[in-house]
């Protein structure tokens, strides 16, 4: 007969991420911080690490209810709508949320803005780049910010360019010699950690990032668009027959000249289909360039869903871009009912 033993693996894993973190210098700080585990399995973790170093903080989202009541465990918007609320009621100066599994990390600036898993992947590679100077490359799935190459290529560090998925990443982790790899939707793997996602010790290491840089969430994502150039993104999810998105495909890789009056310069399609584009550039006038436009138009292979991703140097030309592909994506169906 076989014996079941039952085994607490919560503990060693705590103990684990807390080597990872600076708490002295987490509590030094004086920091107050919104955790929001978004009713899944992260819940009382991090809380509890603060709670035995008497670092400030509250917790909101962290009983369970598998129903994950009115909302989608994602840690992006509209989503962290409470958790946005939350930051700026409880005077915090800053939000960190996981996702159900707790895998995946998404953030809150002391104003209650949301700080996207892009800005979160930038702080955390320059700070292992400049502050604990590990060695190792760094991988960016094929639909995240292109704000990781410059900080890569002013660092010296060989940058890796994967499809969408971890799955990816996690092979270039086993294959070489990796610093972190992240990806788009929030998930980002320290291998020095685990050749994996790990939102709870990315939001206890963003926690770190704060304490040791004196800065709230706000002004490290300040201290980013200047030095590296203005990277603002988006993401639009649309529910459409698979007809039409297996049309909106084919026509995207037939040779497309510009979308929504915007030259196309060129494209990639490792992943789906990318267009950079001759878009507004952003604020005339700054230091440094800003982000390159953007466009990536990527099917689901399970259901009727086209994933439309963008890129620019402003917030305005993200929308301006997604509106356009929304439109492109459309074409031939408004022009048949027209035609009708």
């Amino acid at each position: 007969t076989g014996t079941i033993i039952d085994t607490d693996f919560k503990q060693p894993y705590i103990e684990a991420i807390k080597k990872f973190a600076d708490l002295d210098k987490i509590t030094a700080a004086g920091f107050k911080f919104l955790i929001d585990s978004m009713y899944g399995s992260g819940r009382g973790v991090l809380s509890g690490i603060f709670s035995e170093r008497g670092i400030k903080h509250v917790e909101i989202r962290s009983e369970v209810n598998p129903l994950f009541p009115g909302i989608n465990p994602e840690p992006i918007e509209p989503h962290v709508h409470e958790a946005q609320e939350a930051v700026v009621r409880e005077r915090c100066h800053g939000g960190l949320i996981t996702d159900g599994d707790a895998d995946r990390i998404g953030a809150v600036a002391e104003d209650g803005s949301f700080v996207d898993s892009h800005k979160i992947y930038s702080i955390l590679l320059r700070w292992l780049l400049e502050r604990k100077k590990w060695p190792g490359e760094v991988v960016r799935a094929f639909n995240t910010t292109k704000m990781i190459d410059r900080i890569a290529a002013e660092h010296g560090r060989k940058l890796h360019e994967c499809g969408i998925g971890f799955k990816n990443i996690c092979d270039l982790m086993l294959e070489r010699e990796i610093l972190i790899g992240g990806e788009e939707s929030g998930g980002i793997g320290i291998t020095r950690h685990l050749p994996e996602r790990d939102g709870i010790l990315n939001a206890l290491l963003l926690a770190n990032v704060m304490a040791e840089e004196k800065r709230t969430l706000a002004e490290l994502v300040q201290d980013l668009q200047k030095k590296y150039g203005e990277h603002y993104y988006a993401r639009l999810d649309m529910h459409i027959p698979n007809e039409l998105k297996e049309s909106a495909i084919a026509r995207a890789k037939s040779g497309v000249r510009e979308i929504g009056g915007n030259k196309v310069l060129r494209v990639e399609t490792l992943d789906g289909v990318k267009f950079f584009l001759d878009a507004p550039k952003g604020k005339p006038g700054t230091a440094v360039p800003p982000a390159e436009a953007w466009l990536l138009l990527r099917a689901s292979g399970t259901e009727p869903l086209l994933r439309v991703y963008s890129e620019a140097g402003s917030p305005e030309t993200v929308q301006q871009l997604l509106k356009s592909a929304e439109a492109f994506v459309y074409q031939n169906e408004m022009a048949g009912t027209a035609a009708s």
